[in-house]
């Protein structure tokens, strides 16, 4: 429920941080190309960004938005302005019934998921994601046990790149939500209507509704199991398939730092589960996640980012200390600037299609603190499957199914009160499965990095970074390789 999401009458909390990065890059390779294609050339950035958070009475609002200008001096590729940003506004616009959210989140995938992925200034292979979001939601009590919520969830996302836009597409996901917490013995009904549209004059709307009824049950304060069962519809392929939905959710909870939870169904698709283990301690945060699942592509950017997210797992390891959402958030940011660390880890390329895929995914992350070193390691692996008989297959949209494992590394050492060093490493490797079984792509990264704080608000880094790609995928680069150095400034006003 939303109500949570406001706390008690209190005064209005606003913290404002702007900040600007400036940086030089000198690449013998900006657009990966074989090294008898490859060009030198000098890219220069200026990235502005504006962190807000506030919170007042019945309004709150958080986010980061930044805009990353590349200029090539030697013209090897076209200049270009990379917008990115998560943006999130909460507003209870009647007391404790109806609710209003809003955000928007942008940042850039990769176009082609057997090519070369950029790691560091470059814009190759690369499109930009605008999905916009408004969720309205009623909800209310029958009496002290019962709950019920009507939520509209609708998300419009765009895409624009090097190539012809892929137009827009729509996301609606709209229920009906009725439960009695267990006490011991505690139920849920649920009606669902998802749609997706597309900008296509030759795909009709996928929907698919659904009811489901499930039981729960308190074993203890710290553990709930429950069964659920359902019946769903769906026109989202060409034989409009209809299914009993069967399965079972549990939680278990024994601290506040520690949650495992996990849920089981079967759907017209198959089995679809979601098992997610997170726990954490002062120094050490960690998470592992596993999930079959249906998604769009406009599904997969709203659940960006995923749980490689260095700043996730560090804002969780310092919860502890700055219980304070505000405060903590300006420490994360403070932590990655001065350390030098990514914001997120490498992870999954998100398929550019329009089409609905079975991804199959397991993830695993930890990030250690120490008092001079900082570790962050995540791995990853993933199964995207285009939906059989998926009506997407009308306008020849779908993707290959594709294969995806990786792993990060970075690790960040105070060699002084006011420098650090930082080695962040990652490798993934892209298999094509049925059609194209056999074709692979390979890519390794390693970046070296030099940070000194200047004032306690300034950081100057410099470093240099190797990238080397292989594939056997038709129409990519056998072999490409790219060296570059960089330097640069930040500032946090």
């Amino acid at each position: 429920m939303c109500a949570g999401c406001f706390g008690p009458a209190q005064a209005e909390k606003w913290t404002i941080t702007p900040s600007v990065e400036t940086r030089a890059t000198w690449t013998d390779n900006p657009s990966f190309d074989e090294k008898s294609q490859a060009q030198a050339d000098t890219i220069f950035e200026l990235i502005p960004s504006i962190n807000v958070r506030g919170e007042g009475k019945r309004f709150r609002i958080s986010g980061t938005v930044s805009l990353d200008a590349l200029a090539y001096l030697q013209g090897t590729r076209d200049n270009r302005l990379l917008p990115s940003g998560d943006l999130t506004a909460n507003f209870e616009a009647i007391e404790r019934f109806f609710f209003i959210e809003a955000g928007i989140v942008s940042g850039q995938i990769a176009e082609d998921v057997f090519g070369p992925r950029p790691n560091g200034a470059s814009d190759f292979n690369t499109i930009t994601t605008t999905q916009y979001r408004l969720v309205p939601s009623f909800e209310g009590r029958f009496g002290p046990d019962v709950e019920w919520r009507l939520r509209s969830a609708n998300s419009l996302t765009d895409v624009s790149g090097d190539t012809p836009s892929a137009g827009w597409s729509y996301l609606g996901e709209h229920s009906l939500r009725i439960q009695h917490a267990p006490t011991p013995l505690g139920w849920g009904f649920e009606a669902a209507h998802n749609e997706i549209r597309v900008e296509s004059d030759l795909l009709p709307e996928g929907t698919t509704d659904s009811a489901r009824l499930r039981l729960d049950y308190a074993f203890s304060t710290n553990f709930r199991f429950g069964p659920r069962v359902g019946y769903e519809t769906t026109t989202l392929t060409i034989d409009h398939r209809e299914q009993v939905i069967y399965g079972a959710d549990f939680q278990w909870r024994p601290t506040e730092r520690t949650d495992l939870n996990g849920l089981w169904e079967e759907r017209f698709f198959g089995a679809s589960w979601r098992f997610a283990f997170t726990h954490r301690m002062p120094k050490v945060a960690w998470n592992i996640g596993l999930s079959r699942e249906l998604q769009s592509f406009p599904q997969e950017i709203l659940t960006l980012p995923a749980t490689n997210n260095v700043a996730g797992l560090l804002d969780a390891a310092f919860t502890t200390r700055y219980p304070d959402p505000a405060e903590r958030s300006r420490v994360v940011s403070e932590v990655i600037a001065r350390q030098g660390l990514p914001s997120s880890l490498q992870s999954q390329t998100t398929l550019f299609a329009q089409q609905i895929s079975i991804v199959t995914a397991r993830s695993a992350s930890i990030v250690f603190l120490g008092i001079r070193n900082t570790v962050a390691l995540s791995a990853f692996s993933s199964l995207n499957e285009a939906l059989p008989n998926s009506i997407f297959s009308l306008i020849g949209t779908a993707t290959p199914d594709v294969a995806q494992e990786g792993a990060s590394l970075t690790a960040s050492h105070q060699t002084t009160p006011t420098s650090t060093i930082n080695l962040t490493s990652s490798y993934i490797r892209t298999r094509g499965l049925k059609a194209d079984e056999g074709s692979v792509s390979k890519q390794t990264f390693v970046k070296l990095q030099l940070t000194v704080e200047l004032t306690p608000k300034t950081n100057a880094f410099a470093g240099a970074r190797y990238q080397y790609f292989t594939s056997n995928f038709p129409g990519e680069a056998d072999v490409a390789r790219e060296r570059a150095v960089f330097a640069g400034v930040g500032h946090r006003f």
